[in-house]
């Protein structure tokens, strides 16, 4: 997310979620400047490395919480060149990746009005998808797929990233869309990104508040006493902003054990 009237501050955020549950159990963000310009389908290049280093610091410092797959809220192989934001963050991370983009990306000869027919006839119900195929070079580029039980053109764009087919892409992105059209850990990583930045006075590296909410509920120094209460801690190390959630349950299981 980006500052107000401001493209070069923003915010790297990710938001690690358990499947298929999809409750968040790690999120970690920082304060970042871009500094390389944007350029249509050069991206990965302004924002990559941001990203990298989020999931560098999660193999250093809270390995339990190195997400299996990553979703990017991007293209995979949906792109210019083949190789999208998350083709370029699988690569550098090691990480099976999913490009899942909002908009689509008009390359070799795949049109909106492509779009609207394949979604006319074959996008009928919630978690339906069908393959976008070039007209010119019969490639498969990726898969529009219907996340929302409500019939609408807010489709998502799902393509390869990093290390997986495109049928485990789709299979992966339609158990992560429980209810709204963005599937939950972008939509997550979106929500508490734009809430950090809301409430934080915002200089480059700078910690955010410790306290915030999302959706109405507090997200920061939260706990819960009943049903599993959730505790959330945050950690303040080298300008980063870290927010593990675990189960109250599993550490009373584990010292009853000691």
């Amino acid at each position: 997310s980006f500052f107000n009237n401001n493209d070069q501050d923003a915010l790297a955020q990710i938001v690690v979620c358990s499947y298929p549950t999809m409750k968040v159990v790690y999120e970690c963000s920082r304060v970042v400047k871009l500094t390389e310009p944007y350029i249509s389908g050069f991206l990965a290049f302004r924002e990559v490395k941001f990203l990298v280093e989020i999931v560098d610091y999660i193999k250093t410092n809270c390995p339990e919480f190195l997400p299996q797959v990553i979703l990017v809220d991007g293209n995979g192989i949906l792109h210019h060149r083949g190789f999208g934001l998350a083709c370029h963050l699988g690569v550098l991370t090691g990480i099976p990746t999913i490009g899942v983009a909002k908009t689509l990306l008009c390359i070799d000869g795949i049109s909106h009005e492509q779009v609207a027919i394949l979604q006319r006839n074959y996008l009928l119900g919630k978690g339906e998808a069908v393959d976008l195929i070039s007209p010119k070079s019969n490639r498969v580029y990726g898969a529009i797929m219907q996340t929302t039980d409500q019939k609408s053109d807010q489709i998502m764009y799902v393509s390869q990233g990093h290390r997986l087919s495109l049928e485990s892409c789709v299979y992966i992105v339609r158990n992560c869309s429980i209810q709204f059209r963005i599937p939950e850990p972008i939509r997550q990583a979106d929500l508490r990104s734009r809430a950090y930045i809301q409430q934080m006075k915002g200089k480059t590296g700078d910690l955010l508040p410790r306290q915030i909410t999302v959706d109405g509920e507090k997200v920061a120094e939260m706990k819960l006493a009943s049903t599993g209460g959730l505790k959330d801690t945050r950690e303040k190390q080298n300008g980063w902003i870290v927010q593990k959630v675990e189960q109250e349950e599993e550490e009373n299981k584990k010292k009853k054990e000691e």
